[in-house]
């Protein structure tokens, strides 16, 4: 392996950004090219910031990130749209630098409709980790059954595995997210047609395992009646409880359900905008939850007077505060973390502008000005997740002659 240096000089101030710092690790690949990681523009700080690109035939498709205790995980699809590899890399020291990708065994079952906001997840129990994808089948878009694998070395090597939803029902089980509670059970939550109520289309459902993958609870309903194309969060509550936020049927707004092995239930809409549309708005929410019980969310809505992007807080049983506009009218595509000392960051973009962050240091009752992340018209679904001092923000941008994964941390502090 050899590693490669780039640099120029960036420092921000505000929201302007008036200089670049770029360093490069590369790496070799099993795609019939060379596969390269670079650390990549971040607006943020003056530490070196990531992008993950490709050398020649490559392509960016989509990307998943989580932690777990010390270590990131990273996973993201490249390579052609109709049949991508995946590839997982780990950092110990909160993004600053990554391991080697390794890639993720796929078997005969390529990962379907790789796209942000639908791409395959990753989570982790120490080094016991977890993939789940969607893959070709004859559901709606062409969704097929979800397909997995998983690793005991942390991510070095990789298996083909069983997924938690079983194949009796094959025509379209997606948008899985995966979450890993404080025992170590890996948490799974998808959409499929099992257990739907009359005139719904999917249903949300909910499995677990103990073994790092290898075997499966079965499933539990967590709604019978949701959105059909509409991503998926999950968090862990205080309590070891899992919660997620997920699309809504009737009316399209986001609700949020508790509960875990013992049954779920429901804790009411986190935003009651009232949202009527029979449409399909591919935009899911970002959900966090603190030492102190309560649920932050982010939620996106298109509705006529409040479209946009909005912050809510429950108190864990079902009563929500009024939504705060974070960013324009046009803001979408939102997540939310909580980092040290209860601070939250919420991450969004804005068409045609770029990615950008707003933190709030007292829980979510006043956020600051939004900050530019990253100022690109093609720069698009921000994920963020905590770091030791920081946040790690993470998106998906297109230039013309690559499609690259940006990175950029994010203060505590303004």
């Amino acid at each position: 392996m050899g590693r490669g240096l780039i640099r120029r000089r960036r420092s921000v101030r505000g929201s302007s950004v008036d200089g670049l710092s770029v360093c490069g690790l590369s790496v070799c690949g099993q795609l019939g090219a060379a596969l390269i990681a670079l650390l990549a523009v971040g607006a943020c700080s003056r530490e070196p910031a990531r992008q993950l690109t490709d050398l020649s035939r490559v392509s960016f498709r989509c990307f998943d990130v989580s932690r777990d205790g010390d270590r990131l995980h990273l996973l993201f699809a490249a390579g052609p749209a109709d049949a991508p590899a995946l590839w997982h890399a780990t950092s110990v020291d909160d993004g600053a630098s990554w391991s080697e990708p390794s890639s993720v065994a796929l078997g005969d079952t390529p990962p379907h409709h790789a796209k942000p906001g639908k791409g395959p997840q990753i989570a982790a129990a120490g080094d016991r980790l977890v993939a789940i994808w969607t893959t070709k089948g004859s559901g709606f878009m062409g969704r097929g059954p979800l397909a997995a694998a998983t690793s005991a070395d942390g991510g070095r090597t990789w298996q083909a595995r069983p997924c938690p939803a079983p194949l009796d029902d094959a025509s379209g089980q997606a948008f899985v997210d995966l979450v890993t509670d404080a025992n170590g059970r890996i948490h799974a939550v998808w959409l499929d047609k099992r257990s739907i109520a009359d005139g719904a289309r999917k249903a949300l459902q909910h499995a677990w395992t103990d073994d790092g993958g290898e075997t499966w609870s079965e499933p539990l309903t967590v709604d019978a009646s949701t959105c059909e194309c509409c991503w998926n969060r999950a968090a862990v509550g205080r309590d070891g409880d899992v919660l997620v936020v997920y699309r809504d049927l009737a009316p399209r707004d986001m609700a949020v359900a508790r509960g875990g092995a013992d049954g779920w239930r429901s804790l009411g809409r986190a935003g009651a905008f009232d949202w009527g549309t029979t449409a399909c708005p591919h935009i899911g929410a970002g959900i966090a939850t603190g030492d102190d019980g309560r649920v932050h969310t982010v939620v996106w809505t298109d509705k006529i007077g409040v479209r946009g992007v909005h912050y809510t807080v429950g108190d864990g049983s079902g009563a929500w505060s009024d939504p705060v506009r974070l960013g324009a009218e046009s803001a979408r595509h939102p997540d939310v973390a909580i980092g040290a000392d209860g601070v939250l960051a919420a991450v969004w973009d804005e068409p045609g502008t770029g990615v950008f962050a707003a933190r709030s240091a007292d829980g979510g009752r006043t956020w600051s000005a939004p900050v530019a992340v990253a100022r690109s018209a093609k720069a698009h679904h921000p994920r963020v997740v905590p770091a030791a001092r920081s946040f790690r923000i993470l998106w998906i941008e297109e230039r013309p002659s690559r499609t690259v994964i940006g990175d950029a941390s994010f203060p505590l502090n303004s």
